[in-house]
């Protein structure tokens, strides 16, 4: 999360004591195409999308829920659209409770996990330093 200051600290009733977060990143991988991501769970009004990936050909909107995909043929638009399956977080947890008491192998691995976490790194060291930064892939 980040600190209320300024203009939000002064609007909400919580002040500091809060886990609302807003985030955004902007990834360009090595073919130029760019990916979009924007978490908030203090706007008031959200916009379409929370990871949107854009293209020459075309773009994927995911926002948690939906899908959205929208593709250039010649001069027309061709959109797709659909309902993601729900969210399972209590077999993650009940996955855990696994590993730590009876050594079942994870779902989420240490290693699958490391690239989205280098990711939000890079993300905060960006923001930190007014830069982009280049992922390192090892």
């Amino acid at each position: 999360g980040f600190a209320f200051e300024g203009f939000w600290g002064k609007k909400l009733s919580w002040k500091d004591d809060t886990n609302e977060d807003e985030a955004m990143a902007v990834v360009r991988f090595e073919n130029g195409v760019p990916l979009f991501l924007r978490i908030s769970s203090i706007d008031v009004n959200p916009k379409e999308g929370m990871i949107e990936v854009t293209g020459t050909k075309g773009s994927y909107i995911f926002d948690g829920k939906n899908w959205v995909q929208i593709t250039a043929k010649n001069t027309s638009k061709m959109r797709e659209s659909g309902e993601n399956p729900e969210s399972d977080w209590g077999s993650y947890y009940r996955n855990l409770i696994d590993y730590f008491v009876n050594d079942a192998e994870l779902i989420i691995s240490a290693e699958w996990s490391r690239r989205p976490i280098h990711i939000i790194d890079l993300a905060v060291k960006s923001a930190q330093q007014g830069k982009s930064l280049k992922a390192k892939y090892s």
